[in-house]
């Protein structure tokens, strides 16, 4: 079965590669092997992701980009803090937040939240090297997935396996 971990940052203002703010991963979840990393459009994650129907069992099950059944989802969740420069304005990041949650419920998909919080430890880690003030949607789904996948002990930690040699 498949984990996707996304990164759900939406731009309504962008234009071309600039809406194309939401990183997704695809891992194996039972190996955490990563099958495919990418960003995305709104628009674009609708079309990848949707319901399928199960014609054995007659259940729908969640499907990304025609191939994928996915098992598991894991999403950078957001707090919408009203007192900051942007409370007020629209938030398409809890937008995508609830469209994914609502797909994954409707197919009895495990639905994980996790806070922006841990990707200083996901980086350490995933041995993550990238030196980015603002890491690529996809580098941060990427490292939403691997530290789901350490935490249930699917991967070990690339970063301390280099300090115990």
């Amino acid at each position: 079965m498949t984990l996707l971990a996304i990164d759900p940052g939406r731009s309504f203002t962008g234009k071309g590669k600039a809406r194309q703010s939401i990183g997704y991963s695809l891992f194996i979840e039972s190996t955490g092997e990563e099958i495919e990393r990418g960003a995305l459009s709104f628009e674009e994650l609708c079309q990848k992701l949707c319901l399928r129907q199960n014609d054995f069992a007659l259940s729908p099950y969640l499907d990304f980009d025609c191939g994928w059944v996915i098992s598991q989802v894991v999403i950078e969740d957001f707090v919408n803090d009203p007192k900051s420069a942007r409370g007020g304005q629209r938030n398409g990041t809890s937008e995508c937040i609830g469209a994914v949650e609502i797909l994954a419920m409707q197919a009895g998909v495990p639905f994980t939240r996790q806070r922006s919080s841990i990707l200083g430890a996901a980086k350490l880690l995933a041995d993550y090297r990238g030196t980015a003030k603002h890491l690529p949607h996809q580098d941060s789904a990427y490292l939403h997935g691997y530290y789901y996948l350490v935490d249930k002990g699917i991967l070990s930690s690339k970063g301390l396996a280099a300090t115990l040699g």
